[in-house]
């Protein structure tokens, strides 16, 4: 009775622990996928702005549906007075607010939040194909098989029942 006792507890205890690591393991895949699935929102705007208000807040929103969504959304605000935005208040002193999504101008003035919300997860979408990271083969055969692949597909054989290359013309002087 005893062993049997021993055996129930210890494979109930692999169980548990096979559970566990399989849990952290995905814990850490969805941090990681999150950190890969990074996107920056940066406005551009100016104090005592109606619409600068308006859009942080939609932006704001649009952050916590893509917290829930494993996408990071980073919001960066650049106040356009500042002398260390290099010329942007010459640029966009008429236009506030200004959004640039990763790097690149986005919209201006009023924001629509489902146009944003489809616009980060396409960068993120971007961002994970572009993180994903490339499976070596299992074997040293397999690698030589997928060598040998490669090499076929990049120089086709020409066909058999092709007609032969006419000969090149000869210069006259």
């Amino acid at each position: 009775m005893l062993s049997i006792t021993k055996r129930l507890f210890s494979s109930a205890g692999t169980a548990y622990a096979a559970a566990a690591a399989a849990t952290g393991a995905a814990n850490a895949a969805a941090a990681a996928t999150a950190a890969d699935r990074s996107v920056t929102v940066t406005m551009f705007k100016v104090p005592d702005c109606q619409l600068c208000e308006e859009a942080k807040h939609i932006v704001e929103v649009v952050q916590k549906k893509a917290a829930k969504e494993n996408v990071v959304l980073n919001i960066a605000e650049v106040d356009i007075h500042d002398p260390s935005t290099n010329g942007k208040y010459l640029k966009y002193m008429f236009d506030v607010p200004v959004l640039h999504l990763q790097d690149t101008m986005w919209g201006m003035h009023r924001v629509d939040p489902g146009k944003l919300w489809n616009d980060v997860q396409s960068a993120a979408e971007e961002l994970a194909v572009r993180e994903e990271p490339v499976v070596a083969p299992a074997t040293p055969e397999a690698a030589t098989v997928d060598a040998a692949a490669a090499t076929s597909e990049t120089a086709p054989a020409p066909a058999a029942d092709a007609a032969p290359a006419p000969p090149a013309q000869q210069q006259q002087q």
